[in-house]
């Protein structure tokens, strides 16, 4: 890890809700949890059908082509972890887009673009910098920027600049407050 030391990273807010995929096969586009045997059931259910619409099929279709692709995020809202970010209704936040007909994941800067496209919320972007930077922030358990009124839980990290290790996987680390001051998150 020495040598990851003094490099660029960037951090997002890791957000604590529901794992949801919007999976695009170059032609429609569906939804599914973190495992094959995630189930979304009743409200979530409902809100998720009445996203994918021709118009939000139309906008993955602009943005891939006929290129098969995962947009990555987390689902909050009511009865998600107690609604722990305090939101009416249901809310997407992006993470990470994956093409995966070319095998790529896309930079971080430009997720919040098509996000923002889709009509999502990117996860926020909480710091840029070194190691040393990102965990000084962590350990002063700052405010989340989704919910000013509870602590982050922390904060997931990549290098500005994709890295991959011996098994040719991106480099990325999730930075909790519970990791490195010994308790998790709480309200303010």
């Amino acid at each position: 890890i020495e040598m990851l030391k003094d490099i660029q990273w960037i951090g997002t807010e890791k957000v604590d809700s529901e794992n949801l995929n919007f999976y695009y096969d170059g032609n429609h586009v569906s939804y599914l949890g973190h495992t094959d045997k995630s189930v979304f059931s009743g409200e979530k259910k409902e809100w998720l059908d009445a996203m994918i619409t021709p118009e939000f099929e139309s906008i993955f279709e602009q943005i891939f082509g006929d290129k098969e692709a995962v947009i990555h995020g987390e689902l909050l809202g009511p009865k998600i972890q107690s609604n722990l970010y305090d939101v009416s209704d249901f809310k997407f936040y992006a993470f990470d887009i994956y093409n995966k007909t070319d095998n790529v994941f896309w930079r971080q800067e430009i997720i919040e673009q098509y996000a923002q496209m889709l009509g999502f919320e990117r996860t926020p972007i909480a710091v840029a910098g070194t190691l040393d930077e990102i965990e000084e922030l962590v350990r002063s358990a700052p405010a989340s920027k989704v919910n000013p009124g509870i602590e982050m839980e922390g904060i997931v990290i990549r290098p500005v600049k994709e890295l991959k290790n011996g098994k040719n996987e991106r480099i990325i680390y999730k930075v909790k407050v519970a990791d490195l001051l010994g308790r998790n998150a709480r309200r303010i």
